[in-house]
């Protein structure tokens, strides 16, 4: 993660085009650091902040891979008996706060 940081202070620019290789690679960075630690957000978002696109579209972009990744990670956490009841009901509770901003951004 700090070395995450240490390339958005310094101003770190995604040069190249986006093209499929720059997003499998992406990709596959973010699994395994997901994998490896459970941080699945970080190379992704620096990506998004790097890319070059405006601002509206790089929030969209990460506010959906966040929920997204978020929800797909659900059913592992059943399967591993550690999803319970309090944490679903304060999702619950927050998700008309978060649908609402989430609905914002995914007009881009």
């Amino acid at each position: 993660m700090g070395r995450t940081l240490l390339a958005l202070i310094a101003g770190f620019k995604f040069r190249a085009g986006a093209g499929l290789s720059a997003r499998l690679g992406v990709g596959g960075a973010t699994g395994a650091l997901g994998g490896a630690t459970g941080l699945m957000g970080s190379i992704v978002i620096l990506f998004n902040l790097s890319s070059g696109d405006d601002t509206a579209r790089s929030r969209a972009n990460t506010a959906i891979f966040l929920t997204l990744i978020s929800l797909l990670v659900m059913p592992q956490m059943a399967a591993q008996s550690i999803l319970f009841g309090a944490a679903l009901a304060l999702g619950a509770l927050m998700h008309p706060l978060c649908a609402g901003h989430l609905g914002r951004a995914a007009h881009v």
